[in-house]
């Protein structure tokens, strides 16, 4: 490890070693009351005999662990919903190397993510932003409820920390309409824990290969009507292609105080700084020759995207009755990246805020469902954006300047009436109106001030089969303009149009025992999908809009306990993305998006101390690398293996530990790509090879 490494991890963990007694000793005299106050005591008769007295005390309590959990209270309020939600526990991905999203979300159902390295991450919702080719679109991230995305849509993976969550939602499409969200791919909020649900000390202490080392530290605790949760990770790793090395710190703050039975106040503070060099796309001749080199240029060029946030939000809960809550919620962060590329150098200062007011409202007098959502959002967006010359890394000679002021206005309802206890109506619309004004300095031409108006309504039914079993039903419309990042870059290139679809969906969910198993169809007729365009070195050129795209998926996730000791996790996703009689590509595929994505795992535990669970990763069919349908990968299967368990003398002494062993079988195959419009068969620079037979292991404590 780099003395940098030891200074940045041991200063955060000295200070939680510090301060943990006193959090433990609050956090034990809270729990115990809990313990205590669960449940009222029997009375026992003063005048019983020893006897009786004696075989009392002998009697074993009786409990349902975490029966009121956040995370089991997320799932039954997702469960609300007419179409497909889901909930993964930080349990499914703590026993892994858990640092990119593809880890984090390897099981949610109807969730695509591919590593392009290091944390790079495509991530994809029922064929939102696969076209893109660095960052995202077309998803809302929230942490904690709150806005992640900029004002204009754009938004990155930097800035969340795998080791810092407690669970993460996932509202696939329209049924992310609660959350104000109206994108094709719906929302995913990652939620991080109070002082109430973390423990007083937490420890992790990771390596591995390509030079991975990572310590993460949090102390949490509560006392009276205060709580809160400070948490430090500090990573670093080689890569193990050239120009693929990465290190970040990240340092998290929840702090909660609780006003008033009806009123609590939440802070969150947030400190990212992240710097990650890029390798860049490969030819498959130049993966042949050697795989573990950069693309053209990307190392004499010192190609990078190191990024540093501070972000400070709060949030305001007001229940003054029992049927019926507000949350109000500001933001406000800042985020300045330096990002050398090989055309050029972007130095960019942005400024992100705003403000969401979100009403909850439950009317039932009855087992008949009478909720109402309500609620109004507004976020703005500023940047600068100084372009240079790229001198080895280093800003050349000066380009230009681009300022950018990005507003988003939201107001959104849904209502659910059950029109009986197990059939229940729900309807809702949202309106947006999105403005995007961007002032090129240095070539005016460029410039524009647009707005773009959407109206996306939603109508939907859920039917209670059983208590254990539902299905749904609804259609939606969505509604999403271009951010920034790839709305224009030729000067002869229009304003994309918004991108609007409908989606048709059906599904069922079974939740018992133990037992989660979600299944959902869903059909989407788009207007205006947004095609990225690059050149034959995979610069930006651009989005433009195809005329018409129908995205058909299934999506299915299960985790099963086949016995005491073994258990099955598995997602699996099938997509079926289309031209529709275009002009250019006809009825061709979309290209960008495996038909089939499976991952399984079998988690079989016979000691205590010991759990192995073998994983399967599948992408099957051919993904498509042009729209034209002339060059596609054929797809690969990949065998993990993950060993974990309690150290001894544990759970009492809260040490665990882990062993992630990926690509077993030392497979060479392709991660994912780049995706063009025609490359009439030809051999591009449009892969990003993937990772070799690798090793990460480490220990967790928890006081």
């Amino acid at each position: 490890m780099t003395p940098k490494f030891y200074r940045r991890f041991l200063s955060g963990a000295t200070v939680a070693l510090i301060a943990a007694p006193a959090f433990a000793q609050n956090t034990f005299a809270q729990n115990t009351f809990a313990q205590n106050t669960e449940a009222p005591s029997p009375q026992i008769d003063e005048a019983s005999e020893p006897e009786a007295s004696t075989e009392f005390m002998r009697l074993d309590p009786i409990r349902v662990p975490g029966a009121h959990s956040p995370q089991n209270e997320a799932q039954e309020r997702l469960d609300l919903r007419a179409g497909g939600t889901s909930v993964i526990g930080a349990d499914a991905f703590e026993d892994t190397r858990a640092t990119t999203l593809s880890d984090v979300l390897s099981f949610a159902p109807g969730v695509l993510t591919q590593t392009r390295h290091g944390e790079e991450t495509r991530l994809s919702i029922r064929g939102s932003g696969i076209q893109r080719g660095f960052q995202l679109r077309g998803i809302q991230l929230y942490q904690d409820g709150i806005p992640l995305n900029l004002a204009d849509g754009g938004g990155d993976f930097q800035s969340i920390d795998p080791l810092a969550l407690e669970f993460v939602e996932i509202w696939r499409g329209a049924n992310a309409l609660e959350y104000g969200s109206s994108s094709l791919g719906g929302a995913i909020n990652f939620v991080t824990p109070t002082g109430r649900t973390a423990p007083p000390l937490a420890l992790r202490l990771d390596a591995g290969s390509f030079g991975q080392r990572r310590g993460h530290v949090q102390l949490g605790g509560a006392h009276g009507s205060l709580d809160g949760v400070l948490g430090l990770t500090v990573s670093e790793q080689q890569g193990w292609r050239d120009q693929s090395e990465t290190s970040a710190t990240r340092a998290s703050a929840n702090l909660g105080y609780q006003l008033s039975e009806a009123l609590e106040a939440r802070l969150f503070l947030n400190y990212v700084d992240s710097e990650m060099e890029l390798p860049g796309p490969l030819s498959l001749s130049e993966i042949e020759d050697d795989p573990q080199q950069a693309g053209r240029n990307y190392r004499e060029r010192d190609a990078a995207n190191d990024y540093t946030m501070k972000r400070v939000a709060a949030r305001l809960s007001w229940a003054p009755v029992e049927v019926g809550e507000v949350v109000t919620s500001i933001f406000y962060s800042e985020r300045d990246r330096y990002h050398p590329t090989v055309f050029g150098v972007l130095d960019q200062d942005a400024r992100n805020m705003g403000l969401d007011v979100r009403g909850v409202f439950d009317f039932a007098d009855s087992d008949a469902t009478r909720r109402l959502v309500v609620g109004v959002a507004a976020a703005r967006y500023l940047g600068e954006e100084d372009r240079f010359r790229n001198a080895g890394g280093e800003r050349g000679s000066f380009r230009g300047r681009t300022d950018l002021d990005g507003r988003t206005y939201v107001a959104y309802a849904e209502y659910s009436h059950g029109l009986t206890d197990a059939l229940t109506l729900q309807a809702g619309a949202q309106i947006t109106r999105a403005e995007r004004e961007l002032d090129n300095r240095a070539s005016p031409a460029q410039s524009y001030d647009e707005s773009f108006d959407g109206f996306s309504p939603k109508i939907g039914i859920l039917y209670d089969i059983t208590e254990d079993d539902q299905v749904y039903a609804n259609v939606s419309r969505s509604f999403e303009p271009a951010p920034f990042g790839e709305a224009r870059v030729l000067p002869d290139l229009p304003l994309p149009d918004a991108q609007t679809a409908t989606t048709y969906e059906i599904g069922w969910r079974r939740r018992t025992g133990g037992v989660n198993i979600e299944a959902a169809g869903f059909y989407s007729k788009i207007d205006n999908e947004f095609l990225a365009l690059v050149d034959e070195n995979g610069a930006s050129l651009g989005t433009t809009n195809a005329d018409s795209t129908v995205h058909l998926g299934f999506e299915l996730g299960a985790s099963l306990p086949l016995s005491d000791t073994l258990d099955l996790q598995a997602s699996y996703l099938w997509s079926d993305f289309r031209f529709d009689d275009d002009v250019t590509f006809g009825d061709n595929d979309l290209a960008g998006i495996p038909p089939h994505s499976l991952n399984a795992r079998l988690s079989w535990t016979p000691l205590s101390w010991l759990t192995i669970s073998p994983m399967v990763e599948w992408r099957g069919g051919t993904t498509w690398i042009d729209h034209a349908n002339t060059v596609g990968d054929d797809g690969y299967a990949l065998l993990h293996l993950g060993l974990s368990g309690d150290l001894p003398g544990a759970p009492e002494s809260g040490f665990e530990w882990f062993l992630d062993v990926r690509n077993l079988t030392d497979e060479e195959y392709i991660s994912t790509t780049l995706v063009r419009d025609d490359v009439n068969g030809a051999d591009s620079a449009s892969y990003f090879p993937g990772d070799p037979r690798s090793i990460f292991g480490g220990i967790r404590w928890r006081y």
